[in-house]
């Protein structure tokens, strides 16, 4: 399974503040009778003025950290979809259970966390840089200075400089085929997702702050 379908209210006329409805009826009727073969039931999340109709394999999407990312995300479109990809991939693997499935899911959580820093900081530097020195006042990382100047508590840093660094190991122990030959299970998978859908959430709303001062 690797459908996602999204439709975006702009492309619909809109008179007097009211989108016609029944081309709107109709296009949702189309899009989730293609993806029935696959499901009977669908979860929608809704970002900005476009929805997304998933095809519904886990109560995970309508979790409401999960949803809260993808609105968290919207200023990020490109991360957003690699963000999508990764559920879909989530419940693709719960349908044809596999660990390597499994492993993709946490090695792109990664990926998508690294590409949200960089984008946030400006700038290029591995994600294993972003996270060094959050907390040390007097040698401060890009990430340390971005969260000390919206005043995030050394508290807050502190745990994320503890964080972050073992979510980057468990992440690495995934990479290249699993050469650790760890085996992964769903729980740790959908903690690792709900982990990371935190992260994201806490990052955009940091950089919302940012941008307002």
């Amino acid at each position: 399974m690797t459908q996602k379908n999204k439709i975006n209210f702009d492309d619909f006329n809109i008179n007097n503040s009211k989108i016609e409805e029944i081309d709107i009826l109709t296009l949702l009727y189309r899009e989730v009778k293609a993806l029935g073969e696959f499901h009977e039931c669908f979860s929608i999340a809704k970002q900005g003025n476009s929805i997304t109709i998933y095809p519904y394999g886990s109560p995970l999407l309508d979790e409401q950290v999960i949803n809260q990312t993808l609105e968290g995300l919207e200023n990020y479109p490109y991360i957003l979809d690699k963000f999508k990809h990764i559920i879909k991939s989530y419940q693709s693997a719960e349908i044809e259970p596999s660990p390597h499935k499994y492993s993709d899911v946490i090695t792109n959580l990664h990926k998508v966390i690294e590409m949200l820093l960089k984008t946030i900081l400006e700038n290029e530097k591995s994600f294993e840089k972003q996270i060094k020195n959050i907390t040390q006042d007097d040698k401060l990382s890009d990430l340390g200075k971005f969260l000390k100047d919206i005043n995030i508590s050394t508290h807050i840093r502190t745990m994320l400089s503890e964080i972050l660094p073992k979510y980057k190991d468990y992440s690495n122990d995934f990479k290249h085929e699993n050469p650790s030959g760890n085996l992964i299970n769903k729980p740790e998978v959908e903690f690792m997702i709900y982990l990371t859908g935190t992260i994201i959430r806490f990052l955009t709303q940091a950089n919302k702050i940012s941008k307002e001062n």
